[in-house]
């Protein structure tokens, strides 16, 4: 792993809301300063398909990531139509 990886990751999960690859890149930047803009788009999908991050898909054009955390558990995303915040709830298992 890089050091730019590392600090991607470490900045990953220090995050305890949802977030934008751009913010995340603000963030790892104060890991450290030689993160790069496609650092960050290549590891966010290998973070997502490992299941360590998750992608959520609000109905914008952006995507929006949280770490995953509870490994298994069924969340479904609400957006308030008036600050655009995510909220997660529990959601009802489907057999």
């Amino acid at each position: 792993m890089t050091g730019q990886g590392l600090a991607i990751f470490k900045t990953v999960f220090k995050e305890s809301s949802h977030f934008i690859a751009e913010k995340l890149l603000n963030k790892a930047r104060l890991f450290d300063r030689t993160v790069s803009r496609a650092s960050i788009y290549r590891i966010l999908p290998i973070l997502s398909e490992s299941s360590l991050v998750r992608q959520v898909d609000i109905g914008t054009n952006l995507k929006h990531y949280m770490p995953n955390r509870e490994q298994g558990a069924q969340v479904a995303q609400v957006t308030c139509n008036d600050c655009q915040k995510i909220f997660e709830i529990p959601a009802p298992f489907m057999e």
